[in-house]
Order: C-alpha cells, then sequence, then structure tokens
C-alpha cells in the first residue's frame, strides 16, 4: 500500500474512532506529511519497503538538519509510534514505533507573570476602544481568569456560557467537558460584550452575519471563528518587550497565581482541564521557586 494512502486511513481512524480534535488531527497529519516527504527522497512510496533504519536515519536528519529540540523530537516520535502501531493491526505491518526510544528532556518551569504585569497587560488591551479592540480585550480577560487553553477560548460558543449561574462550560481535550466558575466582574463583562461588543463583530459593509461562536471574525467566504494564530499576534503585539510572551504564558500565569493564593492541586487540576494530576504539580516548583525568592528578600540574614 501507498505511504500516503495509509495516511489518510489513519486521519480517518483519528477523527471516527479515537475521536481526537481537529488541531491534533493536523499535528498528526503535518508530522507524517514530514514522514513522507523524507522516505520519497530515499525512493521509499510503499509500506512494505520501510525499515527501522530509515525511521532512525529520519529522527537523524530532524536533529541534525532541523536542529529541533527534545520537545519537539518527542512529539515527531509520538506521532510515529501513533501511525506505525495504526497500521500495524490494520494492514499486518511491522511496528517499527516500538523501537523508537523517546529522548530525554529537561522538565523547564512553566514561564508566568507576575500579577502586576497581568494587571498592565490589561490596562494596555483596554486602550484600544475599537470594536476588535474590545474583543480582544474580553479574550484577554476571559482567558486569563478561566485558565483556558488557546484553542478552547478561540472555538467557545455562547451556549457554553451559563452567566446566570456564573460558569462556563468547556470542551477540552478529547471532547471532554469540565466547568470553570467565572468572577462577579467576569460575569458582568461579558454581559456588556454580548450586548453592545458582539454585534458589532457580526457587522460588515452593512450586513448583518450570524455565528455560534463567541468570538466571530467575518472572512471573505463567511463567518468563522477567530484563530489561534490572530489571537497570537494580538498578545504578542501588546508585549512586544517580553520574549517568552505568548497566551499559553496567561494559563500558566493564573495557575501559579491561584497556587500562591493557596488553591490545592486538585482543584486546579479540574480547572485546567488536566486528565493526571502529576501535570499540574510542576506549578509547585513555580510556587517554591516563589517562596525563595520571597524567602530571601525578607530573611533576617540574607
Amino acid at each position: 500500500m501507498k505511504i500516503e494512502r495509509a495516511v489518510d486511513q489513519f486521519e480517518i481512524y483519528l477523527v471516527s474512532k479515537q475521536r481526537v480534535s481537529m488541531n491534533t488531527v493536523a499535528a498528526y497529519r503535518a508530522d507524517c506529511a514530514q514522514l513522507i516527504l523524507y522516505l520519497k527522497s530515499k525512493k521509499i512510496h510503499s509500506l512494505k519497503k520501510i525499515k527501522q533504519i530509515h525511521l532512525k536515519s529520519f529522527l537523524g536528519y530532524l536533529k541534525r538538519n532541523l536542529g529541533l529540540k527534545a520537545t519537539s523530537m518527542s512529539r515527531k516520535i509520538s506521532s510515529m509510534k501513533k501511525f506505525f502501531q495504526f497500521i500495524h493491526e490494520e494492514y499486518k505491518v511491522q511496528n517499527f514505533g516500538e523501537v523508537l526510544i523517546f529522548p530525554r528532556q529537561e522538565r523547564k518551569l512553566p514561564k508566568y507573570l507576575t500579577e502586576i504585569k497581568v494587571v498592565e497587560l490589561f490596562e494596555r488591551a483596554a486602550l484600544n476602544k475599537s470594536f476588535k479592540g474590545q474583543r480582544n480585550y474580553m479574550m484577554i480577560h476571559l482567558m486569563y481568569v478561566t485558565g483556558l487553553r488557546v484553542s478552547e477560548l478561540v472555538t467557545m460558543k455562547i451556549h457554553q456560557l451559563r452567566l446566570d449561574m456564573g460558569m462556563v462550560t468547556v470542551l477540552g481535550k478529547g471532547n471532554k467537558e469540565r466547568i470553570v466558575p467565572l468572577p462577579d466582574p467576569t460575569v458582568i463583562l461579558l454581559n456588556g460584550y454580548l450586548e453592545k461588543i458582539r454585534p458589532k463583530c457580526l457587522m460588515k459593509n452593512k450586513s448583518e452575519y450570524t455565528s455560534d461562536y463567541l468570538f466571530p471574525i467575518i472572512y471573505n467566504k463567511g463567518v468563522k471563528h477567530v484563530t489561534r494564530q490572530a489571537f497570537w499576534r494580538v498578545i504578542k503585539k501588546l508585549c512586544p518587550q517580553i520574549a517568552y510572551m505568548s497566551p499559553h504564558v496567561l494559563r500558566h500565569s493564573l495557575a501559579t497565581h491561584l497556587l500562591h493564593k493557596g488553591v490545592d492541586l486538585r482543584s486546579l487540576q479540574m480547572i485546567l482541564g488536566h486528565e493526571h494530576l502529576s501535570t499540574v504539580e510542576i506549578y509547585t516548583h513555580v510556587d517554591m521557586t516563589h517562596l525563595r525568592t520571597a524567602y530571601n528578600k525578607k530573611h533576617p540574614r540574607s
């Protein structure tokens, strides 16, 4: 079987059987496409001609020629393992993914903003009084107070809001739902946004459009949601002096600030939508760094 055909079937399997998000499917597709191009350069076009040495040489190529770091390499290997497990089960091709080893990674502490920096970000965002600027402000505010992933934020629909109850239903990874509480000021802001700002986002050339998305944007072919890339550009433009700034930093910031204020790890896990408690435990290391800094500043013998 041609490798491209197997990748097409793999995508169908991910969507229909695994029910993964379209962002995850796109990531797998990109990784598989990169592998296909490499194999074609070696005159390999069918599954049966793939050997273990080809995969190892591909990983070597990624590391040497493209300079991929351990995190990116791990994602590529994860995609390859998933793909070869699929073709092994479906087409009885040897599962070469079993012999691929993940590189050792240094676990980096998540970057975050101080509470003062978050306030400064809000203040800068609030200066833009255009309807797009006010929409962006609402997105930034909502992402920080809820700790949403950027994909959860941009694809959110109006029916997920339960403002009368002060909460929002979030559709996270693996289509798992979670309930995240909303502070009273955020409920007030959202009501104002829905009443005054969002309708302007659905007007163009005196034509009125409709959409279920909370943060819609009008394109030539109709209405879609604000993209992750567009929101990333908004954040970077507001914080040009912070090199590590990204939408995900807002999520890390909320997690760190909540931990500083005494929120327990289990509650933090539920708010962020992490499947495993161990994923949240990294924030305790951030909190310890914060504690050590404060200790050194305040200790009488420091």
